[in-house]
């Protein structure tokens, strides 16, 4: 991104930040649940997968909408997405299930053998595991988004944009009622991102900075008002869930989730209040850790509340405690398993793909796809 508001497609810093918001705001809300004192609302949380959700829908429209549908490129997305989550979310599970079964039976993820066939499945409704689901069918769902865009492009007819349209707006309507771990009930949050993508590309650098700086004080008022929500905003912003195990109330609400949206495309512009807020090197970090932090901070949790630390330590130094060892792991986890874990599946996926495109195509034909 260039400074004054102009788009490419380089790495958009402050949305790095964004996301170590979004794993702070689960991380706090699950502090209740391991008898400490919670500093936000317990469901602030979903306020955080959705930003989650959002970001996601936001970066495959920004890197890739653009892309020609070709076989090299598509290859190289899905090695990219897949080594992105199924590495550590694997292992996580993996690991979750030998030390219930061998170690602790209470541990803080309870996983049994069926569980584990749905942690493998992505098709967990448990705890933090529940969200990968979505993400990662999304991932494979985007795909035919995809196409269509790149078939628009080449033909200028806009059947299948129609179309995806069409289908966007039949699966909202049946969202409340698919099951909470599949694609098509959150499949608007991640439609939202994809939006806020394509109107981030065709503003460009027209917004002056007046309205830019007017976006993000909105934004950041959003933000405060979710960790400090003023009495006149609290019904709306955290409604009670009775009868709504799937959290329809958040995940369902298009005003929230647009109020994410409208925190992504603010903080997609390069001004001094967003390099301050988001793009320091703190933030950044906690950005580039956060599915680490998202996957570990409960097994943390629980092993800090077994120690007695909440009974025994002062408020902010348990908190600092808590913030310090979740970060501390999670840089562990990323350098050490994720992102070489990361880079290794990314490799061999392309590796093979390549492999089998040479064993299929016959001398003389093209690559399919193109």
């Amino acid at each position: 991104m260039r400074d004054g508001g102009a788009i490419d497609r380089a790495h958009i810093f402050a949305l790095d930040g964004l996301r170590g918001v979004a794993a702070l705001l689960v991380l706090s809300s699950h502090f209740g649940e391991f008898g400490i004192h919670a500093l936000t609302h317990h469901r602030i949380g979903d306020y955080g997968v959705m930003i989650f959700f959002v970001l996601s829908g936001f970066l495959m429209g920004h890197l890739y909408l653009h892309r020609a549908f070709e076989r090299d490129e598509v290859v190289r997305y899905i090695a990219a997405r897949v080594a992105r989550i199924a590495p550590l979310y694997l292992l996580v599970a993996l690991a979750s299930f030998l030390i219930c079964r061998f170690v602790d039976p209470g541990f803080a993820y309870p996983v049994g053998w069926g569980e584990l066939i749905r942690l493998l499945s992505f098709t967990s409704v448990q705890p933090i595991f529940w969200s990968t689901g979505p993400e990662f069918q999304f991932y494979f769902l985007f795909l035919p988004i995809w196409l269509a865009f790149a078939a628009r492009s080449r033909s200028a007819n806009m059947l299948p944009l129609l179309l995806v349209a069409g289908c966007s707006m039949l699966i909202y309507m049946l969202s409340p009622a698919t099951p909470g771990f599949s694609v098509f009930s959150k499949m608007h949050i991640f439609l939202t991102g994809i939006g806020v993508a394509l109107l981030r590309a065709r503003i460009g650098s027209r917004l002056g900075a007046p309205v830019i700086a007017l976006l993000q004080a909105a934004a950041l008022l959003f933000l405060i008002g979710l960790v400090s929500p003023p009495q006149f905003l609290s019904d709306f912003l955290y409604p009670e869930l009775v009868n709504d195990p799937k959290h329809v109330l958040y995940y369902g609400d298009l005003r929230k989730v647009l109020a994410c949206g409208l925190l992504i495309l603010a903080f997609s512009f390069r001004n001094p209040l967003a390099g301050w807020l988001l793009e320091n090197r703190a933030m950044r970090l906690i950005g580039a850790y956060s599915f680490s932090i998202y996957l570990l901070h409960m097994p943390l949790l629980y092993w800090i509340a077994g120690t007695g630390a909440a009974q025994a330590l002062p408020y902010p130094l348990l908190v600092s405690l808590i913030l310090l060892a979740v970060i501390a792991v999670s840089a562990l986890s990323f350098h050490l398993i994720e992102n070489p874990a990361r880079r290794h599946v990314r490799r061999g996926l392309i590796a093979l793909a390549e492999k089998m495109g040479r064993k299929r195509r016959r001398p003389g034909t093209q690559p399919a796809f193109r």
